[in-house]
């Protein structure tokens, strides 16, 4: 690695110290210039095959690192092999630090992208992602190579970009939402263009829109670097305060705060920053510009400075850029000044649980939330406070961090070590840069993000379910409504989260998980006709506790006229009916008709339509009568239950007899279903 000085105008390299060289276990360092940057050139490695340098393929630079692809592994000209490889990568006012290549995998695709301390890269065949973070840990997530566009990370964010839309996974909760087609991310901040050419910044958590571009075409290009493009093309970006897009050669940032509205030159690609802008113009070869954003629309245009010329790939991480030569293949590593007066930690994504359980269950039993900023942080402090505002505890890092991901642990004890009450606490972070350019901040700048609330819950939730008696008294189909419901909570801020349902079929005693931890309050549960289900609900909170299985719901699933089991004697025939249980009826005007059901049972529902032309029918249980039923109303009603009764405590063997009676002017009898309590 060699260190080199970027082109600087007259007045900046006047002002130049000459340039210092270190080299000591396999880290480079360069004293910085007290203008804008010193650059720390690393030598192009070697392709295989073809004995020139290796293609730079991609470059992404986070807090800490930079991660880079190249061809060098490749077996020939015709057959390029992607390589991925990591260096340590920092800066401290303005002091350039690069760590020794690291390999991290070969070959791999063209997707990669990385953010605080996880680093994402697809396969060569781009059918899945390997994302690598915290530490060693590592997932995988499946992609489509034939619509899959482009992978971001941003914090705990994962976004997945595709030619039909967009998809935001939450990595800590693994909570997703669909985005629209093109979507760039920036914490909790989402930014994309519409079909009219508008541009909006969602806040994905305040779940609010922002429109920063009006509908309508293009600008004109009246900018002095003319526009070359021959077709529209449309990007957006988002960092903090800062929406800047493109759109065919109009190249616009708003800062959504101070409402400033800023043209820049066209460009072939635009990365936004902390007040700042690096693009690759449209001369060729390219140049690297840096763009000061602090200036207002009264003083046009916006400063500019060349970084680099001859530039193919480039990547603007806080106060750091990585780029490749077109020509060399070489990858340099600058650091610019900030324009603002410190260029602060600015949180992306905060994943704080509000309420824990440290009751040793092994479930919520630590409070363990993830800040992500985009800056190493040097340290952080996390202060715990009671209803009273008294701080009770107190969170520091262990050791400065090299990246910019703070993960507190607070098992619910104060500094003593003695175990804090239930209740509501207030929880604050401040943290401190590694570059030792000022603090951390919240993601719109403020506070936001950086405190908040955590309750400490030790008492189960508990929950209700119900179901329908019958279960043709709320469908016609063979199944089953079933619905739950939490109890009030013991402590403001305790709320059940997630449920757990169980059934179990007759009169076994052993239930079937039928959901698990499903946030849903109502479900329909697919049953088998003839059989009798009993419903269970534990509910899951917030703090990680697990509540007692309810007391049972129990629904009868009728059998229905078709069923073998129903014996048929006499003139009956079938009759379709929409609205009738399984949509058939057995239909009887013939006195003395009979049907006969033999089943094990302790109680019986008779479910039957009734009309103004319904008639009578006789109920026989066990060879004795017991009732005579009249199927009259004044109107219509299907899945009637028309007669209930109690057979025993237990279910026993027992034998139901139907009569049709033949009732003068209205015979019929529409037999629809039978319900057998097991």
């Amino acid at each position: 690695m060699i260190h080199l000085r970027s082109p600087q105008p007259a007045t900046a390299r006047a002002m130049c110290a000459v340039t210092a060289l270190t080299l000591a276990a396999a880290t480079l360092t360069v004293t910085a210039a007290p203008a804008w940057a010193d650059t720390m050139l690393l030598p192009a490695a070697t392709n295989a095959a073809t004995g020139t340098a290796a293609k730079i393929n991609d470059i992404k630079l986070t807090p800490g690192s930079l991660y880079y692809e190249d061809d060098r592994d490749s077996l020939s000209a015709t057959t390029p092999i992607r390589s991925l490889f990591r260096r340590a990568a920092s800066q401290s006012a303005g002091l350039v630090s690069v760590g020794a290549e690291i390999p991290i995998a070969s070959p791999v695709g063209t997707f990669l992208s990385a953010s605080g301390d996880r680093y994402a890269y697809s396969n060569s065949a781009n059918t899945n992602l390997t994302i690598v973070g915290p530490g060693s840990s590592k997932r995988t997530v499946a992609l489509s190579p034939s619509t899959t566009t482009d992978v971001k990370l941003s914090g705990s964010s994962l976004l997945i970009s595709t030619t039909v839309g967009d998809t935001l996974t939450d990595l800590v909760t693994g909570a997703a939402q669909t985005l629209p087609a093109n979507t760039n991310l920036f914490g909790r901040y989402a930014v994309w263009f519409n079909a009219d050419g508008s541009v909006d910044r969602r806040d994905l958590t305040a779940a609010t829109t922002l429109q920063v571009r009006a509908p309508g075409v293009a600008s004109p290009c009246i900018l002095a670097v003319p526009c070359t493009t021959a077709a529209a093309k449309t990007s957006a970006k988002v960092w903090g305060d800062w929406v800047l897009w493109r759109f065919d050669c109009e190249t616009k940032a708003v800062n959504i705060f101070t409402h400033v509205t800023l043209s820049l030159p066209c460009s072939k690609g635009t990365s936004v920053g902390n007040d700042v802008a690096v693009s690759k113009d449209t001369a060729v070869p390219a140049n690297l510009v840096l763009q000061d954003l602090t200036v207002s629309t009264s003083t046009p245009p916006v400063p500019t400075t060349t970084l680099a010329s001859d530039v193919k790939k480039f990547s603007l991480d806080d106060r750091l850029v990585a780029y490749s030569d077109a020509t060399t293949n070489a990858l340099s590593v600058v650091s610019i000044t900030p324009t603002t007066t410190t260029g602060s930690a600015r949180l992306l994504t905060a994943d704080a649980a509000t309420a824990i359980s440290p009751n040793g269950d092994g479930s919520g039993d630590a409070w363990t939330p993830e800040l992500d900023f985009t800056k190493a942080l040097d340290s952080w402090n996390v202060t715990i406070s009671d209803s009273t505002g008294t701080a009770i505890r107190h969170l520091t890092s262990a050791a400065p961090a090299t990246t910019g991901t703070a993960r507190p642990v607070w098992d619910g004890t104060d500094d003593g070590g003695a175990a804090l009450p239930d209740g509501a606490y207030t929880w604050a972070l401040i943290g401190v840069a590694a570059d030792g350019d000022g603090g951390t901040v919240g993601d719109d700048g403020t506070q936001h993000g950086l405190t908040g609330t955590i309750t400490i819950q030790r008492t189960p939730p508990t929950a209700t379910v119900t179901s329908p008696a019958l279960s043709t008294s709320t469908s016609a189909a063979a199944s089953v409504s079933v619905a739950w419901t939490p109890s009030a909570a013991s402590i403001p801020g305790n709320s059940a989260k997630s449920y757990d349902i169980r059934v179990a079929a007759n009169r076994s005693t052993t239930y079937t998980t039928w959901l698990t931890k499903t946030t849903l309050r109502t479900a329909t549960y697919r049953a088998t006709p003839g059989t009798t289900y009993r419903f269970q609900v534990r509910a899951w909170d917030n703090a990680g506790n697990v509540g007692p299985w309810s007391a049972t719901s129990t629904t009868v699933v009728p059998v229905d006229d078709r069923s073998a089991a129903m014996k048929y004697s006499g003139t009956w025939t079938l009759s379709s009916a929409t609205s009738a249980f399984l949509k058939t009826e057995k239909v009887s005007a013939t006195k003395g008709a009979r049907l006969t059901l033999v089943a094990t049972m302790s109680a019986i529902r008779i479910i039957t339509r009734t009309c103004a032309l319904c008639g009578r029918f006789t109920v026989m249980i066990d060879g004795r009568v017991v009732a005579t039923i009249d199927t009259r109303s004044t109107v219509t009603r299907y899945r009637q239950l028309v007669y209930s009764r109690t057979l025993s405590a237990t279910p026993g063997r027992h034998t139901l007899a139907l009569l049709v009676a033949g009732t003068p002017r209205r015979p019929k009898i529409y037999l629809d279903a039978v319900g057998a309590l097991r």
